[in-house]
């Protein structure tokens, strides 16, 4: 997955894909916490951000896709998706 807009970040660098799930998404893991979401959510330089009461922050990336950053997820780990 690559961001195509101005911005060359690339948040599944270092990350590993392993785990297959149906249809169209890709799941990576990736060290870090929600420190490191929030910085991979700004480095994809997102329009519009909005924060989410706390939980975190939703914005649109350039190629039309949104981005969401979350504090809260089904296994308890911060959660960057795009």
């Amino acid at each position: 997955m690559h961001n195509s807009g101005p911005c060359d970040f690339d948040p599944t660098e270092w990350a590993r894909s392993d785990r297959q799930i149906k249809g169209k998404i890709k799941l990576f893991d990736k060290e870090g916490d929600m420190n490191q979401a929030n910085a991979d959510f700004n480095n994809l330089t997102p329009k519009n951000a909005q924060e989410i009461a706390d939980i975190g922050r939703v914005g649109e990336l350039s190629n039309g896709n949104t981005v969401t950053v979350s504090s809260i997820s089904s296994d308890g780990r911060a959660t960057l998706s795009i």
